[in-house]
């Protein structure tokens, strides 16, 4: 894990490739025209997070290697996709900017019940919060300017209205990076393909 510099948060996640959609990458990073105040993330750095772990020593670091290792060898590969566009924690006080994930979100509970379980076995304590899958495009300063919540709530069905499939072969341990005059940013630590026989994932 050559490159992780143990300060920034980690998180084991599903990658979106969004080279795949140039359209979609340039509508990210567009977002922030509509006010100085809001923050896309890196369209290169899209995903959608399983666990999140928090800062992390090396040691904690390959702990959660084995973790994500363990999760991905019994889930197979799927196809996610993207559409509309959400705010948390409400439109009316927007801090975060997501893409729902409106088909593929199975596949993902799944993971993260795996991960749930293998997790204590590492000496981690597994999430207790309710689990909503969803990809951050985009942070928002709190000093935005007042009328950017109505902007974006018109703009539900951003950028266009149709919804993007994406392929996930891979789970990813990812990790921020401190870019506070830049877009958010991520490094990818270590990717452990899905590796599991096809079955269907169980319902929620």
């Amino acid at each position: 894990m050559s490159g992780a510099d143990g300060r920034g948060a980690v998180f084991l996640a599903a990658a979106v490739p969004i080279g795949r959609d140039q359209a979609l990458a340039a509508a990210v990073t567009g977002l922030a025209r509509l006010d100085p105040e809001l923050a896309p993330v890196d369209p290169a750095g899209l995903h959608v997070t399983v666990h999140f772990f928090g800062p992390l020593p090396a040691s904690g670091q390959e702990r959660a290697a084995r973790v994500l290792r363990a999760v991905a060898a019994v889930h197979h590969p799927f196809d996610l996709t993207l559409a509309g566009l959400g705010a948390f924690p409400s439109w009316g006080r927007p801090r975060v900017l997501w893409l729902g994930c409106v088909e593929g979100d199975q596949h993902l509970l799944a993971i993260r019940r795996t991960g749930q379980a293998i997790l204590a076995a590492h000496g981690f304590v597994p999430g207790a919060q309710p689990y909503r899958p969803h990809c951050t495009v985009a942070r928002v300063r709190p000093a935005c300017s007042p009328g950017l919540p109505a902007r974006l709530g018109a703009a539900g069905g951003w950028p266009d209205g149709r919804p993007r499939t994406f392929p996930v072969a891979e789970l990813r341990l990812m990790q921020s990076v401190n870019r506070p005059d830049g877009p958010a940013a991520y490094r990818t630590l270590v990717t452990a393909p899905l590796a599991g026989p096809r079955t269907d994932p169980p319902a929620a």
